[in-house]
């Protein structure tokens, strides 16, 4: 099933027609919390009304069995390396490198022997993985 997980709601920053800008965000320490709604996964979330970034946080030996979402999903590997599982074949994603995921497209993750600190960027938002208010 694929989802459509689109957010309608957000207000969009930047220039609106009149030409005056719409307020940037910021988000401070505080803001942007560790939150935990699956076993061994930390994360935050922050999003305007087309693309969102989220940061995580993955103990090792862990997987996200296989999903699909209409989403587009790049994936930076901060520390650590995610194993992506598709159409068959696996990707290895090591520290520094950036894997990019086409909206529905089935897909596995999961982590080797140590954590994973990574960055997703994606578009449309997911709203259950807005985190920061």
């Amino acid at each position: 099933m694929l989802l459509d997980l689109r957010i309608p709601s957000l207000a969009q920053p930047g220039p609106r027609k009149d030409g005056t800008c719409r307020p940037v965000r910021h988000y401070s320490g505080k803001d942007l919390a560790l939150e935990s709604d699956v076993a061994g996964v930390a994360k935050w979330g922050v999003a305007l009304g087309n693309t969102m970034l989220t940061y995580f946080e993955v103990g090792p030996n862990a997987c996200f069995p296989e999903h699909r979402h209409i989403n587009e999903q790049i994936t930076l590997v901060l520390e650590g390396e995610l194993s992506f599982c598709v159409d068959g074949d696996t990707i290895v994603v090591r520290e520094g490198e950036v894997v990019a995921i086409p909206g529905d497209l089935p897909h596995s993750a999961c982590t080797a022997s140590r954590r994973v600190r990574a960055v997703d960027a994606w578009s449309p938002p997911i709203e259950e993985h807005i985190t920061a208010p």
